[in-house]
């Protein structure tokens, strides 16, 4: 019984790390919700680089820390970095088709349509396809 309350306290802890770790590393990147989203991803200003995330999703776990390494490196640019948490707000995510995790969308400034990226993986390419769409 006792080892079982121990495995039971033990999976209940990892699977709270594992949805919190996250945002627990966000530093630079801006978090968006949908009460923010338009004014920040749709702004006529900025360049917004926006990454559509899942908390559970092993895909979104290993880019995120180049995510926020690439918006350490623009922080003084004209391009925002930012996150949606698209499992917890579908609502915004189905407005851009966001079909799977992560989906990177780069919003132009002035553009309701964000631009898709498929490449690869790296901060590199990342701030290369920034830089040549803007």
């Amino acid at each position: 019984m006792r080892n079982s309350f121990a495995l039971l306290l033990l999976s209940v802890a990892i699977a709270f790390v594992t949805v919190c770790s996250f945002a627990d590393e966000a530093k630079d990147s801006v978090e968006l919700t949908p009460d923010n989203f338009d004014k920040v991803a749709l702004d006529t200003e900025k360049h917004v680089f926006v990454m559509f995330y899942a908390p559970w999703c092993g895909h979104c776990k290993r880019l995120k820390p180049k995510w926020e390494e690439l918006a350490k490196e623009m922080k003084d640019t004209s391009v925002v970095i930012a996150r949606l948490d698209a499992d917890k707000h579908r609502n915004v995510a189905e407005r851009f088709d966001v079909r799977g995790y992560p989906t990177l969308l780069l919003f132009a400034r002035s553009k309701k349509e964000g631009l898709r990226y498929e490449g690869a993986r790296d901060v590199a390419a990342l701030k290369e396809f920034v830089k040549s769409n803007m």
